[in-house]
């Protein structure tokens, strides 16, 4: 029991150092926003008070910094890499565990059932005619963009950030983190109720 109470304990401080970074608090503050232009613009008439409009557009995300970005991937991963001793899923193990008050291992199944509904979750995206869900998003801008760990998604990402969209796929991507840090915290506040109370 001690050594697992011990791994909640690790996962905490790693959420602690996760909101300690610049984009965490920028996401406390801010809403992601993008700016985007048309070009080379062409309407056509589509009726009486209707028409079509074609054109390039050229979104960015403003305020978008790269460092932050990176310096917050880099200890996220962390928590949904599914082999990682600080993972959700391995915490989970700890909350099935014979000596877990069934309360702490009730709210832990909530909130994870919230973390994969979101993750699940279509976004404003299409690749193609399919709608991005957050967990497709995650993963190609984190394994196939930011980390380069699965060459099966780099293709996708390229094609993302190639596109006049850009800047939407990265505000997508951090109103995603901005839900997950939310949901971190949640469970380092149960963590932390779980340690108190089988120590005392």
């Amino acid at each position: 029991m001690n050594e697992q109470l011990g791994l909640l304990a690790r996962f905490n401080e790693k959420v602690t150092r996760l909101e300690s970074t610049r984009l965490a608090r920028w996401l406390d503050t801010t809403i992601p926003s993008v700016s985007a232009r048309m070009e080379s613009v062409q309407t056509n008439s589509a009726g009486d008070m209707t028409f079509d409009m074609i054109g390039e557009v050229h979104a960015s995300l403003d305020e978008h910094n790269q460092d932050d970005i990176d310096a917050f991937v880099l200890t996220y991963r962390m928590f949904i890499q599914k082999r990682d001793a600080l993972s959700i899923r391995a915490i989970a193990k700890v909350y099935d565990a014979e000596w877990m008050p069934s309360e702490a291992r009730e709210r832990f199944s909530e909130a994870r059932r919230a973390v994969d509904d979101w993750l699940g979750s279509p976004t404003s995206l299409l690749d193609g005619k399919h709608v991005v869900t957050r967990r497709e998003l995650v993963d190609v801008i984190l394994y196939g963009g930011l980390a380069h760990t699965e060459p099966a998604k780099i293709p996708t990402f390229n094609a993302w950030m190639r596109t006049g969209v850009a800047g939407f796929f990265w505000a997508e991507f951090l109103v995603t983190l901005r839900e997950m840090l939310r949901l971190l915290r949640f469970l380092r506040e149960l963590n932390q109720a779980v340690v108190v109370n089988c120590a005392t």
